[in-house]
C-alpha cells in the first residue's frame, strides 16, 4: 500500500500519519511517498511515537521540526519508545534542532532498529532551548542499556551548526548506552565521521563500522556484511549501498500482504493525502 503527497503541519505533540503506534500496534507493508511533515516535539513521518512494530515500510519526502521546543524528530518516528522498526527505510530531507535522527529521534526503553536504513540529507542546528545538538544519521539519542541497532546503516549527509556540549554522529547523535551490532555509516562530515557523538567529544561505538567508499559494498565478505542476510533480507547493488530485498521484489509484498494496521495504532496527523492504492 502506498499513500502519496501527505502534508501535515501542526504544532502538536506526537505528530505523524499516526500520532501513536501503541504497544500491540503493527504497521506493515506501508509506503509514504513525497511527504511533507512539520511539527514541534515527537515528530515523524509515520508516527510521533512508536511502542509497537513498524515492518517492511518506507517513507520518502521531508520531515522538519520548528517552534519553541523543536526536538525528538525522526525520519520515520520521533520517539521509538520500546518499539521495533525492522526492514524499513527513510529517504529524503530532515531538518531539526535537537535530537534528530534519520530513523528515530529517540531510541530507548528497549527500542530496536533492525535491518533498516536512512539516506538523503540532514540539516541540524543547535537548539535555542537546549545545550547542544544530538543529530545522528540513524538515531538522535541512545541512552538506554536495552536499546539496540542491528544490521542497519545510515547514508545520510549531515550538515550541522552549533554543536555545543553534545555533537553529531554518523550513526547516533548522542550515544550514552545501548547495543550496536553489525551496523555502519557513510557520513563525511567532521564530528559525524565518527559513529556516535557524546559529551564534548565523538566516540567510536563497538559494532559500528565507518565506510568511506561505495566500492566497499561490492564485497559481501567485508564487515559488517559478512553477518548480514543477503539471501532473504538485503540486496547488493552495482554502484551504491545495499537495499532491502523487498524493494526489488514488490510482487512478494502483494502476495504476502498482511493488513495495514492491527489494533493499537491511533491516527494523528491531518492533512491532504492522495493516491491510496
Amino acid at each position: 500500500y502506498k499513500v502519496k503527497n501527505i502534508n501535515i503541519q501542526k504544532q502538536e505533540l506526537n505528530l505523524g500519519m499516526f500520532s501513536n503506534i501503541k504497544l500491540n500496534g503493527v504497521v506493515r507493508n506501508l509506503g509514504l511517498e513525497n511527504v511533507y511533515v512539520v511539527g514541534n516535539t515527537f515528530v515523524g513521518s509515520l508516527a510521533g511515537e512508536n511502542k509497537g512494530t513498524i515492518e517492511s515500510s518506507f517513507v520518502t519526502g521531508t520531515v522538519s521540526s520548528s517552534g519553541q521546543y523543536p526536538e525528538k524528530l525522526g525520519g520515520l518516528v520521533g520517539n521509538n519508545d520500546g518499539g521495533t522498526i525492522q526492514n524499513s527505510y527513510f529517504s529524503g530531507e530532515i531538518n531539526g534542532r535537537f535530537t534528530v535522527g534519520g530513523i528515530a529521534g529517540y531510541n530507548w526503553h528497549g527500542g530496536q532498529i533492525i535491518n533498516s536504513y536512512s539516506a538523503g540529507n540532514m540539516g541540524a542546528q543547535k537548539s535555542t532551548s537546549r545545550n547542544g545538538l544530538s543529530a545522528g544519521g540513524l538515531v538522535g539519542v541512545s541512552f538506554d542499556d536495552s536499546s539496540k541497532i542491528i544490521d542497519s546503516f545510515s547514508a545520510i549527509t549531515i550538515d550541522y551548526a552549533g554543536v555545543g556540549d553534545y555533537g553529531a554522529g554518523g550513526l547516533i547523535g548522542t550515544y550514552d548506552k545501548g547495543t550496536v551490532i553489525n551496523s555502519y555509516h557513510a557520513s563525511e562530515y567532521c564530528i559525524a565521521s565518527k559513529c556516535g557523538g557524546g559529551e564534548c567529544d565523538s566516540v567510536n561505538i563497538g559494532g559500528c563500522v565507518k565506510v568511506d567508499s561505495k566500492d566497499y559494498f561490492k564485497n559481501e565478505t567485508n564487515q559488517p556484511f559478512a553477518e548480514w542476510d543477503f539471501n532473504n533480507i538485503w540486496e547488493s547493488t552495482e554502484d551504491s549501498y545495499p537495499i532491502l530485498k523487498w524493494q526489488v521484489e514488490p510482487e512478494v509484498l502483494a502476495e504476502n500482504y498482511i493488513p495495514l494496521l492491527s489494533s493499537g495504532s491511533s491516527g494523528g496527523g491531518s492533512g491532504g493525502g492522495s493516491g491510496v492504492r
